[in-house]
C-alpha cells in the first residue's frame, strides 16, 4: 500500500473545533473508502467519486438532509494532519434587472453599483 495512503487511514476533523462533520478514512486492498457524519445529529453523509491519484484523496461529499454537494481533495501533510482543498456546489437563479435594483435602493450608499452591461 502507498506509505502516503496509509497515513490517511483513521478518524479525522477539522482543527477549528466549531466543525460538526468527521471523516473516517480505510483502505480495502489498494482501495480507499470513506465515510462522513454530521457528529452533533448523527447524518450519515453520502461519498462517491473516490479515487487516490498517488498522492492526494479526493471524493465528492454530498449532505441528503440539504442536498450541499462538495468536492474535496485531500493531500497528506504528516502522520496528524492532512489539508484540504473544498469546492463548494451550489444552485444559483437569475433574478430581473428590477428586482436588483430595489434591492440596492434599501442598502446604505455604500452598497456597489453593478455596472451597466
Amino acid at each position: 500500500m502507498n506509505k502516503k495512503l496509509q497515513t490517511l487511514i483513521g478518524d479525522w476533523t477539522v482543527v477549528d473545533d466549531d466543525t460538526r462533520l468527521m471523516l473516517s478514512i480505510t483502505v480495502k486492498g489498494d482501495k480507499p473508502i470513506v465515510r462522513a457524519i454530521d457528529t452533533y445529529d448523527g447524518e450519515q453523509y453520502n461519498i462517491k467519486k473516490v479515487r487516490w491519484d498517488g498522492k492526494e484523496l479526493s471524493f465528492v461529499l454530498k449532505v441528503p438532509s440539504t442536498g450541499y454537494e462538495t468536492h474535496s481533495v485531500i493531500k497528506p501533510i504528516s502522520l496528524r494532519r492532512f489539508e484540504q482543498t473544498l469546492t463548494i456546489k451550489e444552485m444559483w437563479h437569475k433574478v430581473s434587472r428590477s428586482k436588483v435594483s430595489k434591492t440596492l435602493k434599501n442598502k446604505p450608499s455604500k452598497t456597489p453599483k453593478f455596472a451597466s452591461a
